[in-house]
């Protein structure tokens, strides 16, 4: 019993490691830009993705293969944090492909599995050393010239003007507040200047508020399904393939809302699907417990598979209660705000989920995966609430309406 819960704790920590990396690179990628620019940390940030991913796949190589593998997680989560602040639905699916026995998700291989994913950074890096500099950063540092030509790059043809007007106006601003300071702790002291403003301390509480909690399920299925599966019934092979297709609704959805999604409101879009995701965690409750009924088991092994279609069609609401998370992060804040806000929000998101992930395997071996649906859903009711209170329609909105208009 003690050597399976160790196991449990170690895969926890591999899992929830890259989180935490996640975390740290998202807030320290705002500094880190103010003083090298967008292009380095990326470059360097897939440089710590590949690394991360080759120490990884030294889990079993050595008597430290384990800690050497969690480190790798650490820094591969901490450049990831530095590349990108989102999760990313297709990164989500490939790793569930390559999860799969008929892949790298055997005894044999599944250490692998967890470098693969950073076989295609090589290529980007180059693609990253050959392309220019932010426009936006140049401009910054009064290098407009060099601006321009980096957004020609960037930019089509018929966006061009707009957006470099956009830029030079942000440079200007930026220029006047900072022209008597030009030292070298300067980027850091108005990050934190920000907290003594109340215009981006109130929109900061609602947004770690809104993103941090959105669908919490998410964390249980993307991280154990195939655990929470084999605790079901199903065999080993079974589970697998029922995690990587319980995705597949999800990215088509991801990919549907695309083309609707400012045809509803953003409360909507996070209340509406938070509230199925609510009866979706009861259901699955009723069937996790009919399981461990005599009563009901000749019915629990009639609907064998209905767990994993009860986790797709949470994943799907959790495709848009996400979607419309994401999006309403950065529109609760002002212009200048929005990378600062974006990141700490995302880094406080990260901290949280960490913790889920450092906790949920083990509650799921030795209590039941019920355990965590049931607070898990309670949680969404109260997640209901509190967005219908406190959080402000930004859809076709600005902030200056919003502020005058809203809760904010």
């Amino acid at each position: 019993m003690n050597i399976y819960c160790l196991a449990d704790q170690i895969w926890e920590w591999i899992v929830s490691l890259r989180v935490y990396g996640l975390a740290l690179g998202s807030i320290m990628a705002t500094v880190i830009s103010a003083y090298c620019g967008r292009r380095k940390p990326l470059i360097v940030g897939m440089a710590m993705q590949l690394a991360g991913g080759l120490l990884s796949a030294l889990v079993r190589s050595s008597s430290i293969g384990i800690t050497l593998s969690m480190f790798g997680r650490f820094i591969n989560g901490f450049g990831s944090g530095v590349v990108q602040t989102m999760w990313a639905c297709a990164g989500e699916f490939f790793g569930l492909l390559i999860s799969m026995n008929f892949a790298f998700g055997n005894e044999r291989y599944w250490p692998i599995a967890l470098a693969i994913p950073t076989s295609i950074l090589p290529l980007c890096i180059i693609c990253i050393w050959r392309s220019p500099e932010s426009p936006r950063h140049l401009a910054l540092k009064n290098k407009v010239d060099e601006a321009k030509k980096a957004l020609q790059f960037y930019q089509a043809r018929e966006d061009f003007e707009a957006t470099f007007l956009d830029i030079t106006t942000e440079q200007r601003l930026q220029t006047n507040q900072t022209k008597n300071e030009n030292v070298w702790y300067t980027p850091l002291k108005d990050q934190l200047l920000r907290f003594r403003d109340g215009l981006f301390v109130r929109p900061l509480l609602v947004a770690m508020f809104t993103q941090s909690f959105v669908h919490l399920n998410d964390w249980l299925w993307v991280s154990y399904s195939t655990q929470v599966f084999i605790n079901f019934g199903m065999r080993s092979t079974d589970a697998q393939a029922a995690s990587l297709l319980m995705a597949v609704p999800q990215a088509f959805v991801s990919i549907s809302l695309l083309f609707c999604f400012d045809n509803y409101s953003r409360r909507f879009l996070l209340i509406a699907p938070t509230v199925g995701s609510v009866f979706c965690g009861f259901l699955a409750t009723v069937a996790i417990r009919s399981r461990k009924s005599l009563l009901l088991l000749f019915v629990a092994l009639k609907f064998l598979y209905s767990l994993p279609i009860i986790a797709a069609v949470d994943l799907c609401f959790a495709a848009i209660a996400s979607e419309s998370a994401y999006t309403v992060t950065p529109e609760l804040f002002l212009q200048a705000d929005r990378a600062s806000g974006t990141a700490i929000v995302t880094f406080v998101q990260n901290i949280f989920g960490g913790l889920l992930s450092t906790l949920l395997l083990t509650i799921i071996n030795q209590k039941g995966a019920e355990y965590i649906l049931i607070p898990f859903a309670i949680a969404n009711i109260l997640y209901v609430i509190g967005v219908s209170k406190n959080l402000p329609e930004t859809a076709n909105k600005t902030f200056q309406v919003r502020t005058s208009n809203d809760k904010l």
